[in-house]
């Protein structure tokens, strides 16, 4: 994300942490964001509790006789914040839970019955919650960057409606062309400026569509952009490259990073960083007038033994020769 969305993300979470601390914002939050806003805040002083004493509470509520209900009076897109504690809500509109970086954990209410099922979206998905959808979701872990679009019924049937029929969840990927779209959302969203209805009406159309095509690209293209995002690393990261470092940029632990690489492109991370070395080491042969020992090190080897061994099991040549077919 650009640095005028991630400040804007910074402020959402002030803002969320601001509110839990002030008695009367929770109640007049209660009163815009909810339509049984009565019901809630009666059910809350009849067992003497203060609306900072329920949301901000280190649990998890047991059943609780009031649902309460969101409401949108529009558009908005925030950032789930770590303020707040999880409690089972309904809501009034459409819901997209996009997750930027780490991982979101979720409840969400069985269809037809009293239990509950547990969700875990993984960076670059998303969640689309019809009004029908019952849930909770878990707090943020640091270094997470949840985004969560409010929806009212008329906005989403304009600019989504017909490409997904959420009964009441699916899960979406979101392809890496579409990121952008949220930090426009995010930034037209914070300013308010003129024709921001219109502006936000034509971001969320583009977004759905690159929804609705990622939904409908096959297994081979979605490895294949998984794949350019690998790369992408290796190239950035050069010979700091490492299986705990890509972990870390998506948000995942090793182990998972490393399951996950192997499931997209039928390949061990570390094979996969070592053809890269040696790609990047055979164009540093052929056209620059480093020493061997020192291409070695550019790319990522510890000593040249290491680039030697391997150099030669895949081009059948000494580095030093390789070099000589280029002079």
């Amino acid at each position: 994300m650009n640095e005028r969305a991630e400040y804007i993300l910074d402020r959402q979470e002030e803002e969320d942490l601001a509110a839990t601390r002030s008695e009367e914002e929770l109640r007049r939050k209660i009163g815009r964001e909810f339509s049984n806003a009565a019901a809630v805040l009666g059910c809350l002083a009849a067992r003497g509790l203060s609306p900072c004493a329920f949301f901000t509470a280190k649990v998890i509520p047991a059943a609780w006789p009031v649902l309460p209900v969101r409401r949108a009076e529009g558009f908005d897109i925030r950032k789930h914040t770590a303020s707040q504690r999880p409690y089972l809500h309904g809501h009034d509109f459409y819901e997209l839970i996009y997750v930027r970086r780490g991982t979101c954990a979720q409840r969400l209410r069985k269809d037809g019955e009293g239990g509950l099922r547990e969700l875990v979206l993984h960076e670059g998905q998303a969640a689309l919650l019809s009004p029908a959808a019952v849930h909770l979701l878990h707090r943020p872990s640091d270094g997470d960057v949840v985004l969560k679009l409010v929806l009212p019924r008329a906005l989403y049937e304009k600019t989504g409606g017909g490409l997904f029929v959420p009964s009441p969840c699916a899960v979406l990927n979101v392809p890496p062309a579409a990121e952008h779209l949220f930090c426009r959302l995010l930034e037209e969203n914070h300013a308010r400026r003129a024709h921001f209805a219109r502006a936000v009406e034509g971001y969320l159309s583009l977004l759905f569509v690159a929804l609705r095509r990622g939904a409908e690209t096959d297994g081979a293209e979605r490895d294949e952009a998984f794949f350019r995002r690998l790369t992408d690393y290796f190239a950035a990261a050069g010979a700091q490259a490492s299986l705990r470092g890509f972990a870390a940029l998506t948000g995942y632990s090793a182990g998972y990073a490393g399951r996950l690489v192997l499931q997209k492109t039928g390949e061990s991370f570390s094979a996969l960083l070592a053809a890269d070395r040696l790609r990047r080491a055979a164009a540093l042969l052929e056209s620059g007038d480093l020493s061997v020992e020192d291409v070695a090190l550019t790319v990522g080897y510890a000593n040249p033994s290491g680039l030697y061994k391997q150099f030669c099991a895949a081009y059948g040549m000494p580095p030093a020769a390789y070099r000589k077919l280029f002079r």
